[in-house]
């Protein structure tokens, strides 16, 4: 009986998909999905964030009351991680009810919490940023 070419094969295919997902895990692209799917496992980096951009008067006034970040919003975005995953940069956008923006968010997580070090909110229209947190 003649085996066909996955039984003839199948180390070899087997090895090189392999070598092809360590490599993709290596490079900046890994890296950036790596990063996402960290975001989306700890929600209270961005969640905590938001709940002290929605009391901000002027950010209020602009945009109006905010929506949940939804999950898209963390792919379309960017997000960054540092110092042995304990220091975080994102960029999300967000939405409120006259208005939409980016939020920024620069935070460090200490004893497992994290610490905001900048929150920053961009409006395209018109065209402002607030800084909620510096």
């Amino acid at each position: 009986m003649q085996r066909n070419f996955w039984q003839r094969h199948w180390k070899w295919i087997t090895l090189g998909i392999i070598g092809i997902l360590a490599v993709f895990f290596m490079s900046p692209i890994g890296n950036a999905v790596t990063d996402i799917a960290k975001v989306y496992a700890d929600t209270s980096v961005y969640e905590n964030a938001l709940e002290k951009v929605k009391v901000n008067p002027r950010v209020i006034e602009l945009m109006g009351n905010l929506a949940t970040i939804d999950k898209f919003a963390i792919v379309e975005g960017a997000v960054f991680y540092s110092n042995n995953n304990n220091t975080v940069s994102i960029t999300l956008r967000i939405n409120g009810s006259k208005a939409k923006g980016k939020l920024d968010i620069i935070a460090n997580k200490l004893k497992g919490t994290w610490d905001y070090e900048r929150l920053k909110v961009r409006i395209r229209d018109p065209k402002e940023t607030i800084v909620v947190l510096d």
